[in-house]
């Protein structure tokens, strides 16, 4: 529950959720689903935002955080007196090459120089930068990410030094938002000293009932605007069988329930969906029904992502699975 100060009173968050509109001109991947976590979790983030205090958001893979990060900050663009919080928004992604001299550099030519030592958002707002998979820079002999260091001399002297002629520079009205996923696979663990300066949120994985929000979503706003009358009313069981199909596959498949594979699904289920919102009426051949393509659209990524062989033999057959 959030506290809705004006009426003193609780209310659940599914309140404050808003509706979905799907639109046939926006690429797939740019589609945006509200749901309960976006909300809480972007909510928290914009009132920690207000207050210039820095926001480190972690989840393992899959779970959205990149996408509800540049969706929130797009939001609070417009002035205070518009709505938003006059954010100037600086995207940077690391990897394990990222060199530290190129994150300062993009870093300053987003502010303004308002003297010779000091850099500055543009009047009336503020520089928020956000810095994603933080923590993939390599790690040096002794232990250092120089990336990393460098935006721990942020937070904590609020500046750089100038690398030609070394005098320092001071920073106002700029602060960082960073996200990371777990340590592995290519992710190092950051140094506590950098951590420190951080209010630390953790998005949890979507859940089996969340999967089922974002893609009917999807797929009842895609079925709408097109000629696929067969299976208009189909839109809730298809998405609901596809994921519990998925999930039991990958149990059963001996995958673990708690670690790399399960959070998987959402971005495995995505490209089904892509499947789906790719179809033309009408093109699908003689074989096929519209109910028919959906079903084996579905069944084919489902199957074939989870390390399974996959024959179909016709239309009224059934699928022969292999190791």
């Amino acid at each position: 529950y959030v506290v809705d100060i004006p009426s003193k009173s609780f209310r659940h968050w599914r309140e404050l959720v808003h509706e979905f509109e799907y639109r046939n001109d926006v690429p797939y991947f740019d589609l945006v689903v509200p749901t309960v976590d976006t909300c809480r979790y972007s909510y928290v983030m914009e009132k920690l935002m207000s207050g210039m205090k820095p926001v480190f958001l972690t989840g393992v893979t899959g779970t959205g955080k990149t996408v509800a990060v540049n969706n929130m900050l797009m939001r609070l663009q417009p002035l205070p007196e518009d709505g938003g919080q006059g954010v100037v928004p600086v995207n940077i992604s690391f990897s394990a090459q990222t060199q530290a001299k190129v994150v300062q550099i993009s870093i300053e030519n987003k502010l303004e120089k308002k003297r010779k030592t000091l850099l500055g958002a543009p009047a009336n707002r503020k520089v928020v930068v956000f810095v994603d998979d933080v923590n993939t820079p390599l790690v040096e002999e002794y232990g250092a990410q120089p990336p990393v260091e460098l935006l721990r001399q942020f937070l904590d002297y609020s500046g750089f030094y100038d690398r030609s002629k070394l005098f320092w520079k001071d920073i106002v009205d700029t602060m960082l938002l960073v996200a990371a996923g777990p340590p592995g696979g290519g992710r190092n663990p950051v140094t506590p000293r950098f951590k420190r300066h951080f209010n630390m949120l953790c998005m949890p994985p979507a859940s089996e009932s969340v999967q089922k929000t974002i893609f009917s979503s999807i797929l009842g706003g895609f079925i709408a605007v097109s000629s696929f009358e067969e299976v208009k009313l189909c839109n809730d069981p298809i998405v609901n069988s596809t994921v519990e199909v998925y999930t039991r596959i990958a149990l059963e498949s001996g995958l673990p329930v708690i670690g790399y594979y399960l959070p998987k699904q959402l971005p495995a289920l995505s490209m089904e969906e892509l499947g789906d919102l790719l179809a033309v009426p009408g093109v699908l051949g003689l074989k096929f029904s519209d109910h028919n393509f959906f079903v084996l659209e579905r069944l084919l990524v489902v199957l074939v992502d989870s390390g399974r062989k996959v024959i179909y033999t016709g239309p009224d057959e059934q699928f022969a699975l292999g190791q």
